[in-house]
Order: C-alpha cells, then structure tokens, then sequence
C-alpha cells in the first residue's frame, strides 16, 4: 500500500466516525488491518472540534481537525486523555 492510499484510508475512517453509519460500520485500521480501533472527539477553539483515532493494536494514532461540530460528536465520546493532548497542543501553538 502506497503512503498515498493508507491516508486516503484513515481520511475514510475519520468519515466514517463523523459522518457515517459508525456503530454498524467495521472499524479498521489503515495500517495494520486490524479491528482493534479507539477513537475520541476533542473539543477545540470554537467552533473547531478535534478526532483522535489510534489502533491499539499497532499504535498508530491520527488527529483531525474538524472545522465545524461533527454530526455524531457526542460528549461520552469525548475521553479525558486525548482532550488532555488536544488542550496541550492548542497551549503549544498559542505560545
């Protein structure tokens, strides 16, 4: 697989999380293959939200910034961890 396919994969993924039919959908990493996928939407500066989507398996992680409210965002989708690396980075970036 080209470079330029396993980003078109995880592009689809992120997609699929924000704007698809994500609980009837198999979850699968781009790199590995594999279904062991967690995923966390972080809230960013208004009105930009965040997607965090790591494979537990091969420990690949992706973020995606997402410019407005995702359709499926949900605050019991939102975990601590990667709001904690979403604030970090904002903190970073206006510093």
């Amino acid at each position: 697989m080209t470079n330029q396919d396993e980003i078109n994969r995880w592009t689809k993924l992120a997609e699929t999380i924000t704007d698809g039919n994500w609980l009837d959908s198999d979850l699968i990493c781009p790199k590995c293959q594999s279904p062991m996928i967690v995923f966390s939407y972080t809230r960013n500066v208004p009105p930009r939200y965040g997607l965090f989507i790591r494979c537990m398996s091969c420990k690949a992680l992706r973020h995606f910034s997402l410019g407005n409210k995702p359709p499926n965002f949900r605050d019991d989708l939102v975990l601590p961890e990667y709001q904690k690396l979403e604030n970090e980075a904002i903190r970073f970036a206006s510093e």
